[in-house]
Formats: structure tokens, C-alpha cells, sequence
């Protein structure tokens, strides 16, 4: 993977944007062609956390694949099921398959899977890229994190709301959940997980305002930021507004600390400032 002209020495992220995977379900090497796809997955710098009968390379999908035609047909011809997936589509199956839904074992709820994938992505953590100067795991960082977070809150739900659900049921049910969880990715927020059981159209619109709420509230915080003093900042933003973007914005959260130290200073000496709406 080439490194960016420019750059101050990190590779691109790889986001649900620029994502691709290749999926290989019974995958058995041809005999004298296991180089191809050895070297398919070097040249790309991919991460594949393969199992016995599974495997799966996930790679930026803006990275040219040498002779991608004649790779996907032999991946094809080796595979039982083979699915070259994209974007919104391969973050819904990684996440998925990391639930344990997409395993034929325990009832399609193999909660073995999100170890292994732990395991594996721990292994490519500590592997070097080419010419040992970046480690290969730098540019899926975020997006494995994504993805670890997303998956163990789907095992919760499996096992909280599922319980005994099994099969195909349970398959459709992560599946649809997964979608919808890669969709909000997709927009750049956290999904929200408490609400994965509506239907996918109105699921996507509370996104969309709960996304809207939050620039909304970016855009306040940077007018109270801009503010000369306390006291006028105060009818800006709430006090719990900042709070919250110090939680979960941690980027802000040097300046939002001073801001607040500001306004605190600025209470003690002037109690008659409105306490509650900031």
C-alpha cells in the first residue's frame, strides 16, 4: 500500500468509505497457485483473520489489485461461496461474522468468533508493513475498533434479548441489526443500539437527527469557545452540553477544560450567573 505524497509518515485510514473485503467460504488452494493469493495479500497489506474453513482478507479498496480478474476467478473456482463485498456491505458482514451468526456451529451463535478475531487482530498488531517502518495494522486501527465495539454490544444483545433464539432467525435478526449499525458507521457516529429493532427507514432517519443534534451542538460549542468571557459564553451552551462533548469528543477536551476552569472562576466571583443555562 502506498503511502500518501505528503504525508508526515501515517498511512490513510481505512473507513467504511474505502473498505473492501474479499470472503472465501471453504477456500482450498489450488496446487501451484497458492502464491497468488499469498501475494494478493501482501501487496495490499491485508488483514485476514481466516479460519479453517473461512477466509477473509480486508484491505483498502482503493489499492490496485495486480490482475484483480484473474484473482477473483480463481478465488471463485476455490471457494464454495466466494463475495467480493464493499463499503456499508463489508462492514455488516465482518460485523456479522464477528457475532457469531455466520458460523454453522451452536445454532449459527458461536461466541468463539469475536476471541479469535481478537486474537488475530492482536497477532497483526505487532507485525511489520514494508520496509519495517509502519506497522501493517496502522491503518485499520479505527476501524477495527469500530468493529470490536460494535460486535461485543451485539453479543450482549444476542444473549440479553436473544437468548434461545437459534438458526436462521437469529441470522436474519444480527444481520438486519449489523446493517443498520454499519449504516450509522457509515455517517460517522455510534450507533444506536438501543433502538436496533426499528425498522431499517425509520432507524436511518433518528441517525440522521440524532446527527444533526450533534453538529448542532459542534456549532454551539464553537460560538461559546469564541466567546471573550464566561458570562457570555453562558448563554451559549449548557453546562452539561460541555460536559458531554469533553466525554465524547476527546479532541476538544484540553480547551473544553479550560473553558469550564474559566467559567468556574468565573461563578465564584459572580454568583448571580445563571447556573443551569450555560
Amino acid at each position: 500500500m502506498r503511502r500518501e505524497k505528503g504525508s508526515s509518515g501515517s498511512l490513510p485510514q481505512i473507513s467504511i468509505g474505502n473498505l473492501r473485503v474479499f470472503h472465501s467460504y471453504q477456500y482450498r488452494s489450488a496446487s501451484g497457485k497458492k502464491k497468488l493469493y499469498n501475494r494478493f495479500l501482501r501487496t495490499v497489506g491485508a488483514f485476514s483473520p481466516s479460519t479453517c474453513t473461512r477466509h477473509i482478507a480486508i484491505f483498502n479498496a482503493d489499492t490496485a489489485v495486480k490482475d484483480e480478474e484473474g484473482l477473483v476467478k480463481y478465488l471463485e473456482g476455490q471457494s464454495v461461496l466466494f463475495q467480493d463485498l464493499k463499503g456499508i456491505d463489508a462492514y455488516s458482514f465482518l460485523l456479522s461474522w464477528m457475532s457469531g451468526v455466520e458460523s454453522r456451529k451452536i445454532g449459527h451463535n458461536d461466541h468463539f468468533v469475536l476471541g479469535a478475531a481478537r486474537k488475530e487482530w492482536a497477532s497483526f498488531e505487532k507485525t511489520e508493513g514494508a520496509r519495517k517502518i509502519l506497522p501493517r495494522a496502522e491503518p485499520y486501527s479505527k476501524l477495527m475498533q469500530c468493529l470490536f465495539g460494535d460486535a461485543s454490544k451485539l453479543r450482549s444483545i444476542i444473549q440479553e434479548d436473544y437468548d434461545g433464539v437459534t438458526g436462521d432467525k437469529l441470522v436474519i435478526l444480527v444481520r438486519d441489526m449489523a446493517k443498520k449499525c454499519a449504516y450509522a458507521r457509515s455517517l460517522g457516529t455510534k450507533p444506536d443500539y438501543k433502538n436496533l429493532s426499528l425498522a431499517e427507514e425509520e432507524y436511518q432517519e433518528l441517525m440522521i437527527e440524532k446527527l444533526r443534534i450533534e453538529q448542532e451542538r459542534r456549532e454551539k460549542y464553537a460560538a461559546a469557545a469564541e466567546c471573550k468571557d464566561a458570562e457570555s459564553a453562558s448563554e451559549v451552551i449548557s453546562v452539561e452540553q460541555q460536559e458531554s462533548f469533553v466525554k465524547y469528543h476527546s479532541r476538544a477536551a484540553e480547551e473544553m477544560s479550560s473553558f469550564l476552569t474559566r467559567l468556574e472562576q468565573n461563578r465564584i466571583s459572580n454568583p448571580q450567573v445563571n447556573r443551569s443555562v450555560f
